[in-house]
């Protein structure tokens, strides 16, 4: 699974990725309707980041898995995220 780090600091993993919508494992819960932050790293090198408009979060285990759509991903980012889905 691919990492994804938080802007709070956090780091996620990217769980189901189909088009534009995508699951992140996150320590951390984030309401329906917010906007979650997020930065791609390939081999410690930044790649970008994008924002995932929050849909549905529920507690899975210890972790939040949080459902919502891809946004302001540039196509260097989409296909890291595909790449590591």
């Amino acid at each position: 699974m691919k990492q994804i780090a938080l802007k709070t600091g956090e780091l996620a993993e990217l769980v189901t990725l189909q088009g534009d919508k995508a699951t992140l494992a996150s320590p951390l819960p984030s309401p329906p309707g917010s906007t979650v932050q997020c930065a791609v790293h390939q081999d410690q090198v930044f790649v970008g980041d994008f924002q995932l408009k929050v849909n549905r979060c529920r507690k899975v285990g210890d972790l939040f898995h949080i459902d919502g759509r891809i946004r302001n991903a540039t196509r260097e980012v989409k296909a890291e995220l595909e790449a590591g889905s």
